[in-house]
């Protein structure tokens, strides 16, 4: 990938280590985001960039959940239009704006098992729960009255996207819809990052340059 650029819709090259980025993160928030989707529907657990794409490509009501009050301060410049801080009571805050389990998609980015656990509370019957995070999270799918899981939910997992999720992408980089929020470091600071990142510290993509 390293020939890979993209253009504004300006006409100005992209920077070469942001365009690098789409592939890995866009493509895996698009293929989750692209799902069917209907106006009224409502959103959370959302990256950056899946925030941009649903904002680009429906009237969704986007919801955005997490541990870092920077993260949503971003996610709501972007265009989420609720966010809230991840904690015992979230579930009850965001059942109360909704007026009961009616979240239509879920989408984790984080697969951890307090994220898990929040999006089978939210999900309503008939919805879908998708995850793309990768934080060993379990969903157990109890048959019977008072399962953890609404009636009739779709669930699955999203690992990455393909050719046509790529050209999405690429056309709302272009169209200057999609933009990559990127923290350039160094190599020597490599090790911090990887902290960080295990610490949900990081705001968008980290990329080591030379």
């Amino acid at each position: 990938m390293s020939t890979l650029r993209t253009r504004t819709a300006s006409g100005s090259d992209t920077h070469q280590r942001r365009a690098h980025v789409l592939p890995c993160g866009s493509l895996r928030s698009r293929s989750s985001a692209t799902r069917p989707v209907r106006a009224g529907h409502r959103y959370r657990g959302l990256g950056h960039l899946a925030v941009q794409e649903l904002v680009a490509e429906s009237e969704a009501h986007i919801i955005a959940v997490d541990v870092d009050p920077a993260k949503l301060e971003l996610a709501r410049r972007l265009g989420a239009r609720d966010a809230y801080l991840s904690d015992a009571g979230t579930a009850e805050a965001i059942s109360t704006l909704v007026d009961g389990r009616q979240i239509d998609l879920v989408i984790d980015f984080v697969g951890a098992q307090a994220t898990v656990d929040l999006a089978a509370a939210l999900t309503a019957p008939g919805g879908s729960i998708i995850t793309v995070g990768l934080a060993s999270g379990t969903l157990a799918m109890t048959a019977g009255l008072g399962a953890a899981v609404a009636p009739d939910v779709d669930v699955r997992h999203v690992s990455v996207g393909g050719r046509d999720d790529l050209a999405g992408v690429l056309a709302l980089a272009r169209a200057g819809a999609l933009t990559v929020e990127v923290e350039e470091i160094s190599l020597a600071e490599a090790s911090d990052a990887i902290e960080r990142l295990d610490h949900g510290g990081a705001n968008g993509r980290i990329v080591v340059t030379s």
